[in-house]
């Protein structure tokens, strides 16, 4: 009895009592799932970045219209200067012939000058206006506002006698409807730049109006 009473658990331990199974201490542990933050398959996210690519473009190609956008109607900006093309037109070619010019009134020849003058300046300045906004015409889009008719209007005259009478009012038909062509374009017209502009070029189209009607003033 004294024995079993010092033996120790080791001693007293079921030796063929089975051994626990610690083998799970070095099995690989079951790999956890990671996290894929809404990643699927490869063709998934392609379609993804496509889609993504395509809302890009679209909003780009929006905002580049809203801001590349001119502030005016381009029509009217074009009747403007082929207004300023027919009358420039007449007073450089329809008028300057040897015939016409020996019975040309004095006023009318100083008139012709200064609408030479006025004209030109407001028609380069009209087209920097337009080509600082990435719009420009052609030397065959302006001269589609030349009517050839009022050489021959002008001819006809001098040989009745009427060549300064007939000359006054085409002129003043013609600034007529460029006045009315500038008013036009002035309601499209959005920027402050372009506004001044055409309220200048109006204004000098009164006073060469004016020079017509009074020549003396």
């Amino acid at each position: 009895m004294e024995n079993n009473q010092n033996n120790t658990p080791i001693d007293n331990y079921n030796q063929n009592q089975p051994l626990p199974d610690y083998n799970f201490i070095i099995q690989n542990s079951p790999k956890k799932k990671l996290l894929s933050f809404g990643l699927g398959s490869p063709r998934t996210n392609i379609i993804k970045v496509l889609v993504g690519f395509l809302i890009l473009l679209i909003i780009f190609i929006l905002l580049k219209g809203f801001f590349s956008s001119t502030p005016f109607s381009k029509t009217d900006f074009l009747v403007v200067l082929q207004d300023q093309n027919n009358i420039l037109n007449i007073i450089s070619s329809d008028i300057t012939s040897p015939s016409i010019q020996s019975v040309l009134s004095t006023n009318n020849n100083n008139f012709a000058a200064e609408t030479a003058l006025v004209l030109g300046t407001d028609q380069a300045n009209t087209i920097s206006y337009l080509k600082n906004n990435n719009v420009s015409f052609s030397t065959t889009q302006l001269n589609l506002g030349i009517n050839p008719n009022y050489g021959t209007e002008l001819n006809n005259a001098l040989s009745s006698n009427s060549l300064n009478q007939t000359f006054n009012q085409i002129i003043l038909n013609l600034l007529d409807s460029y006045k009315n062509d500038l008013s036009t374009c002035y309601r499209a017209e959005k920027g402050p730049i372009g506004r001044k502009l055409l309220i200048k070029e109006y204004k000098n189209a009164n006073y060469l109006i004016k020079m017509v009607n009074d020549p003396k003033s």
